[in-house]
């Protein structure tokens, strides 16, 4: 009886609850795609290798390094493994569709970069033989179905050809795996050597170096060792951690955490504010009606609880509805995104910060209105008119 009293009274002012519902329902939609951006946006600091450093042109990270700093850099006791790579610039049919792609050389890139792997070592072998081939990553495999002997027409936007096309095709090899369910397999790995006797520009040089320690307590001392190798150089550098690196390259772009926490506190404070207006309002209404209540036998407690059921029944009904549209809002986001936002994935977790907050949301706005009619008189409730 008492449930079909709350769904009663939120259908009483039809009109009003449809628009808190739909203040709700857009607020948890935009928690459902906030939650896994802003781990899209953190994930690579996240799984950062504590023993990996990445060297880069001291003078910006947009500059280039000569490939044959590589053999220097093998030369300190603390280098267990290196590995050089260029960022190609790739696009897939058109220039909105852009495809990671990066360029290496294939023998040390399984060494360095330890979050993927090859489940066939036959086609591993074959990308190693083949210098015009392509390891694909398994996301971007199952996204446009590529198969191993596929030829993929790939446009650089950075790098030209010698015939002056930017258009490069490459067989597929071989296709590897994420270790770690939560790993992004959605990149191209070309060979350097193919590459950079092709390119117009640039010949001889790479974006960065990727280096794997023997002994990450020493991290202080190898940064500073290698960086003195180069110092005074046409090209010094800078090492920092892999963590490092990539914190402070997404501090340049922007404090993607600090803008979606600020942007979802004014989403949420203004739900507060309607919700916490409506269940006032659906009181003040019915002030007479709840003093009848109290006559008939339902307690103060029970007073109490049927207001707050309402806040929660309107809250999660509208908040459950949100997160179900964000869940099938992200795959169609992360295709427009061209793979970029390819580790946009709503997780578990997501459904249980949510209920929280709608749990958390409900009780707020309605803990007021829901004291006063708890303590309100049945004579006071009595003598005013709804």
């Amino acid at each position: 009886m008492k449930v079909r009293l709350v769904i009663s009274n939120i259908l009483r002012w039809r009109l009003r609850s449809t628009f808190t519902f739909l203040t709700v329902l857009v607020a948890f939609l935009l928690l459902g795609l906030m939650l896994p951006l802003e781990r899209v946006f953190n994930l690579g600091v996240e799984l950062a290798n504590a023993d990996r450093l990445i060297m880069v042109n001291k003078a910006s990270v947009l500059s280039a390094l000569p490939v044959k700093y590589l053999e220097r850099i093998k030369d300190n006791e603390n280098v267990e493994q290196v590995g050089h790579f260029t960022f190609f610039g790739g696009y897939y049919r058109d220039t909105d569709n852009t495809v990671s792609t990066i360029v290496t050389d294939p023998r040390f890139y399984e060494d360095v970069i330890e979050e993927v792997y090859f489940s066939n070592q036959q086609h591993k072998q074959d990308w190693f033989a083949d210098r015009s081939s392509v390891a694909i990553g398994r996301d971007l495999a199952t996204k446009y179905d590529w198969k191993v002997g596929d030829l993929l027409p790939i446009y650089s936007s950075f790098y030209p050809r010698s015939n002056g096309s930017r258009s490069w095709t490459f067989r597929v090899a071989a296709i590897f795996e994420p270790k770690e369910s939560e790993g992004s397999t959605a990149t191209i790995v070309v060979h350097y050597s193919h590459f950079d006797e092709l390119r117009v520009t640039k010949k001889g040089l790479i974006d960065w170096f990727t280096i794997r320690m023997v002994d990450a307590d020493n991290i202080s001392r190898t940064i500073e060792e290698l960086d003195t190798k180069f110092k005074n150089s046409p090209h010094e550098t800078k090492t920092s951690t892999e963590e490092s690196f990539i914190q402070d390259f997404m501090n340049q772009i922007g404090d993607f955490t600090a803008i979606i926490t600020l942007s979802l506190s004014a989403v949420f404070f203004t739900l507060l504010l309607v919700s916490g207006n409506t269940m006032a309002q659906s009181v003040n209404e019915r002030i007479s009606e709840l003093a009848v209540l109290k006559t008939l036998g339902f307690t103060n407690r029970s007073i109490f609880f049927l207001i707050v059921s309402e806040s929660l029944l309107l809250t999660l009904a509208g908040g459950i509805a949100g997160m179900a549209i964000s869940y099938f809002v992200i795959p169609v986001v992360v295709d427009l995104s061209g793979n970029l936002l390819s580790g946009m994935i709503f997780l578990r977790k997501d459904i249980a910060v949510g209920i929280a907050c709608m749990l958390v949301v409900a009780i707020i706005a309605s803990v007021g209105p829901a004291l006063k009619a708890m303590r309100m008189s049945i004579v006071d409730g009595l003598e005013t008119t709804s």
